[in-house]
């Protein structure tokens, strides 16, 4: 939820850019138990690599030993 708060901005109230573009996640499911273990989605829209590192950061805090990441709902070719 912090890293959330930090990165999303529900109220719309964070700056834009020089190109108008606020630096911030758009969107992110809420976790769902799988076979595997858990799953969510994010939507960094034009957040900096900053999120990703410290969303990264808090799935490994929460003890996650493996992690994968990719577009997994989108049909391979």
């Amino acid at each position: 939820v912090a890293w959330m708060d930090r990165w999303m901005d529900i109220g719309d109230k964070k700056p834009k850019d020089a190109n108008g573009l606020s630096e911030i996640v758009h969107n992110v499911t809420q976790p769902e138990r799988t076979q595997g273990g858990w799953s969510f989605s994010v939507d960094f829209g034009s957040a900096p690599l900053d999120a990703f590192v410290e969303l990264i950061e808090v799935v490994r805090a929460s003890g996650a030993k493996k992690l994968e990441l990719g577009s997994f709902g989108y049909p391979r070719r």
